[in-house]
């Protein structure tokens, strides 16, 4: 048996023993379905899920994430209750409409006069996607909420 056969055998009895769940494939799916070229990419300066030095809080409940672009940022605040999501975000920097990608689902986001907007989600591989009315895009990168 060469090491390609073997391959094939391994890759086989793992996917019989372990296989990938059909939620992973879907958000997998929603994501290269979604994808949109035209759009700018806000970096992602803060998540606390991978910050160590925690002061206070569970932050098996609650992360904070921090997105900019140029003069635009986004702040949000996930709380995490069993299987459910409450989302809290602030939008500075560009007004108009928000939209959360939720695996194949698209969720609009109202935002209020002060930027803020609210929701609650399940949890899943999501990104958000803010339009100004002048037509500009910026969206972030995808996370695992």
């Amino acid at each position: 048996m060469n090491d390609e056969e073997l391959m094939d055998e391994l890759r086989s009895a793992c996917s019989r023993v372990d296989p990938v769940p059909e939620s992973v494939l879907d958000n997998a799916r929603g994501a290269l379905l979604s994808r949109r070229f035209d759009e700018q990419l806000a970096e992602l300066l803060l998540d606390s899920a991978s910050e160590f030095a925690q002061v206070r809080g569970d932050q098996d409940q609650l992360r904070l994430l921090s997105f900019q672009l140029g003069e635009f940022s986004l702040e949000v605040q996930l709380e995490y209750v069993d299987e459910r999501v409450t989302v809290r975000g602030l939008v500075d920097g560009i007004s108009g409409t928000a939209e959360m990608d939720l695996g194949g689902e698209r969720w609009a986001l109202p935002v209020g006069t002060d930027g803020m907007f609210t929701t609650e989600i399940h949890r899943g591989a999501a990104r958000f996607r803010v339009a100004a009315p002048d037509g500009v895009v910026v969206t972030t990168q995808w996370i695992l909420v």
